[in-house]
Order: C-alpha cells, then sequence, then structure tokens
C-alpha cells in the first residue's frame, strides 16, 4: 500500500473511530484523556479535546474552546500538511489538544483492533 493510500485510508478509519465515540458518548459530548503527565498544561486532571454541540458549528465536533473543526485537522492530515501548518492556520487551537486527539484517536483504533 503506498504512503498517499495509507493516509487516506487512515482518515477514513480516524473519522470513523470519532463518530463512534461521539455516538457513545455523554449529552454534552465532551471526550477526555488522562494524560495527565504530557498535557498537564492544558488542564490538572483531564484534558477535554473534542466538544459537540447543536450551538456550535451545527454540531460537529470541534476542539473545545473553539470554532474549529476536528474534520479539518483531518483534511490537513490527509493533504500531507503538518500539524505546524494546521497550528499556523488555526491559532486557536493548541498544540496539546491536537496531540491529545491523536493521542486518544490512537488509542481507541488499538482497542478496536483487540
Amino acid at each position: 500500500m503506498n504512503a498517499e493510500k495509507f493516509s487516506v485510508s487512515f482518515c477514513v478509519i480516524l473519522w470513523r473511530v470519532i463518530v463512534s465515540i461521539s455516538s457513545a458518548a455523554s449529552d454534552r459530548r465532551v471526550f477526555t484523556t488522562n494524560r495527565t503527565m504530557v498535557y498537564n498544561n492544558v488542564m490538572k486532571d483531564q484534558t477535554k479535546v473534542i466538544s459537540s454541540l447543536p450551538d456550535v458549528m451545527g454540531g460537529a465536533p470541534v476542539f473545545v474552546g473553539t470554532r474549529v473543526p476536528v474534520q479539518t485537522l483531518l483534511d490537513y492530515i490527509e493533504a500531507g500538511e503538518t500539524i505546524d501548518d494546521f497550528l499556523n492556520g488555526f491559532p486557536t487551537v493548541q498544540r496539546e489538544q491536537v496531540i491529545a486527539f491523536l493521542e486518544q484517536a490512537k488509542d481507541r483504533m488499538v482497542e478496536l483492533a483487540k
């Protein structure tokens, strides 16, 4: 499988994981990760990474505290852009949020593979 097909496949799978997570989440649908050691500068115990509220971007999953859809990050990655490129384009998103999101998505993918 070439790198481009892998990148597209990864993004599609990652998006499906996110959608499945959001359907199983609580009413507020806020996703968290316990990576306090790495992400301690965002929040003390848990990092809110994504929220999906009907009054923010029509309910699309966005990075908490922003109006930036998670799909935008996936589009950047799919296009071969870097996290720095994404952060330069969307300064309201913190690097820690992106890393926490990718870590959580990775963890979910590993869980599904078991």
